[in-house]
């Protein structure tokens, strides 16, 4: 009976939060392929529909994407193709390179992005680029899904770009986080100035859910 209880309350919980269980009883989610549940980074659950589709997105990655250069001297905006602005920020060709992508409903301001960030140049002068592709993650998931693959290549030109002005590839590290880990991937497949050596993908973190005990 004990085991029972807590199966059954763990399924109620979780069933509560994704809509209520009344929907999955009548068998509404059963294609187990197009709907999960998400945990964001505030430990919150989402209920995802991967064939939710939203009216006239458009997202522009070469105009919409940002990447914002940390070292220790500070941040800086940085801009793909501008070599004399590259030339004359902080970033150190000579140093590791690592490049960090968010996943949904995130920015480059997200709490994952500034702890990787702050742990990468308190263990080392090194570079971190932050991708701030916001506007392209606060949408629905499925549309921030189909949105990946954009800043996943543009991602990819800027892993040359930095070749090209003197970066070898050997430094590079490609970072992401949730759907970020899938723009990582991507990058790393567009790269056509040879093969990113270091790839990290990290998965979302889960709220964990405590449940007690109870005797029925």
């Amino acid at each position: 009976m004990k085991l029972l209880s807590f199966i059954f309350i763990l399924f109620s919980g979780v069933t509560r939060i994704s809509g209520g269980i009344n929907s999955l009883v009548l068998g509404e989610y059963e294609e187990g392929q197009r709907y999960f549940l998400y945990g964001g980074e505030d430990g919150k659950l989402s209920l995802i529909d991967l064939h939710a589709e939203e009216p006239n997105a458009r997202f522009d990655a070469e105009k919409s994407v940002k990447f914002i250069l940390h070292t220790r001297k500070g941040k800086q905006d940085l801009v793909y193709g501008n070599n004399a602005g590259l030339a004359n920020s902080n970033y150190d060709a000579k140093k590791p390179v690592n490049i960090v992508i968010h996943g949904w409903q995130s920015n480059s301001g997200s709490e994952i992005n500034q702890l990787i960030t702050e742990a990468f140049y308190k263990n080392a002068d090194q570079n971190v680029i932050v991708v701030d592709w916001g506007k392209g993650a606060f949408t629905l998931y499925s549309t921030a899904a189909r949105n990946v693959i954009k800043v996943g290549a543009l991602v990819g030109k800027l892993v040359d770009w930095l070749i090209e002005n003197g970066t070898p590839i050997n430094n590079v590290h490609l970072i992401g986080h949730s759907l970020g880990s899938h723009c990582v991937g991507i990058a790393g497949r567009s790269v056509k100035k040879g093969k990113v050596p270091y790839i990290t993908g990290m998965s979302e973190k889960l709220k964990i859910l405590r449940v007690e005990e109870t005797k029925f």
